[in-house]
């Protein structure tokens, strides 16, 4: 088998998914502290920002962003229990197409994010005492979320779009015998 950048056998694709998993597993364990950490903080707002202020709003405001860091933290969670119960020892066929899985760019479960960036997007909306008009919350923060998406999806194509498309090359050449 050729060994350069693009083309990697099955040893040297299970070493960069050990070292890729790793990190990936690091990353979401600590996003998903940060989200639970924040939450309560959202939360005494809303309270504050009722009981103290008397405006309905900012609470809601600071509900609307609390709901988006649950649905983050959630999704978090979900990513460290994959992360973190990923089998190297199990048949290389059913290991490859969960790796495959695992590093396609889109799934049902980046899908819940855009939930949570909508939920954060009414969240800051809602927050009058930060002085945004609605066009002006969808140009900056809107604009935030569009090139933080081209960003991933340039990491993506980087980085990992290399492991997803050898998995996938492995596969059919296991399949197809």
């Amino acid at each position: 088998m050729k060994n350069n950048n693009n083309i990697l056998g099955t040893d040297q694709l299970i070493q960069k998914l050990k070292k890729e998993d790793a990190y990936y597993l690091r990353l979401v364990k600590t996003m998903q502290y940060v989200y639970w950490g924040l939450i309560p903080i959202y939360l005494f707002l809303a309270v504050r920002d009722y009981y103290t202020e008397g405006v309905i709003q900012d609470a809601i405001g600071s509900l609307l962003y609390m709901f988006s860091l649950i649905i983050f933290a959630i999704i978090f969670r979900q990513f460290y229990k994959e992360y973190n119960n990923v089998d190297y020892a199990m048949p290389v066929l059913q290991m490859l197409k969960k790796a495959e899985r695992r590093y396609q760019p889109f799934s049902s479960k980046t899908a819940w994010l855009y939930v949570g960036v909508l939920l954060m997007d009414f969240g800051i909306y809602f927050n009058t005492s930060l002085g945004y008009t609605f066009w002006e919350v969808q140009l900056y923060y809107g604009g935030m979320i569009v090139v933080a998406t081209i960003i991933g999806y340039i990491v993506y194509l980087t980085k990992y779009k290399t492991i997803r498309d050898n998995a996938k090359r492995l596969i059919r050449e296991i399949e197809n015998g």
